[in-house]
């Protein structure tokens, strides 16, 4: 599946080192970050973020379960 990357990424949680970040669609994108930069509510630019299909299956499924369904 090929997501689309949007302007509209808000930060929505912080799982494993990395910011879940949600479109206005409810798919979810991910970021490799440290937690202190993190700002739950904040936007993040979209060409730093990277689709949580590319994760391995336990740490996708564990994001979907905390932060809702794709889309």
């Amino acid at each position: 599946m090929s997501e689309k990357i949007y302007a509209s990424n808000e930060i929505v949680g912080y799982c494993k080192g990395k910011a879940i970040v949600k479109q206005d669609d409810g798919v979810l994108f991910y970021e490799e970050i440290p937690e202190e930069f993190v700002t739950i509510g904040e936007f993040v630019f979209p060409n730093d973020l990277s689709p949580i299909s590319e994760l391995p299956e336990a740490e996708r499924k564990e994001i979907l379960a905390k932060f809702g369904d794709e889309v």
